[in-house]
Order: C-alpha cells, then sequence, then structure tokens
C-alpha cells in the first residue's frame, strides 16, 4: 500500500475490520531514510521524506482513529529510530521526521484518552 494515499490507509483499517471482524492494532512502520548534508538541497529527497515518515503516520492514525473511538479502544505503534533521539551530520530531515514521529506518539493518547 501507499501510506501517504488516504484511501490506501482506510483501505487497511477496512480489510482488517471485515478479516477479524475489529481493530485492535496500528502498526506504522513505512519510512524511507535518505541522508544527504543539507547543503545539497535534495528537497524532492526532503519532501518524500516528510511525505512517508510524517504524514504517512498522520493517514494511518486519522485512518484508523474513528474505529478506536467508537470501540474505546486501541492502540497504535510506530517505528522511530536513534535518529529521533540523537542528532548527526546528514541526517537533519530523516532525524527531524523521527523526532516528529517521537514527539507525535506521546501525545497522541494524551489527546484521544
Amino acid at each position: 500500500m501507499d501510506v501517504v494515499n488516504p484511501s490506501d490507509n482506510a483501505a487497511i483499517v477496512e480489510l482488517a475490520q471485515e478479516t477479524f471482524g475489529r481493530v485492535d492494532v496500528i502498526f506504522l512502520n513505512a519510512g524511507i531514510m535518505p541522508t544527504a548534508p543539507f547543503s545539497a538541497l535534495k528537497t524532492e529527497e526532503w519532501n518524500q521524506t516528510v511525505d512517508v515518515n510524517i504524514k504517512g503516520v498522520l493517514k494511518g492514525v486519522a485512518a484508523v482513529l474513528p474505529t478506536f473511538v467508537s470501540q474505546k479502544s486501541g492502540h497504535v505503534i510506530t517505528t522511530s529510530s536513534v535518529a529521533g533521539l540523537k542528532a548527526y551530520p546528514g541526517g537533519a530531515i530523516y532525524g527531524g521526521t523521527k523526532w516528529f514521529v517521537r514527539d507525535f506518539i506521546e501525545v497522541l493518547p494524551m489527546e484521544s484518552a
């Protein structure tokens, strides 16, 4: 599936509901890791990294959250990275997306409990 496509996210949630009768967990694991010095200005790679690593997570949550709210239960699992904890040269964009995932996954249960 294309994690950036909202209809693909909705379809996978629907498939899980049809197959198993409910959805208890979603594992948002897709990610890409192009690295280069920021000065290389690889803006297409930046956009793709943000689309997959951040927007893919957001769209996955958007697809499943109404189900979790109506069930009054559900778990969102994501994959971050050491780059979400420690900065390193060449990893500004990738690391930034993983910092986002780390923060977002901490805030999500605070706002949706």
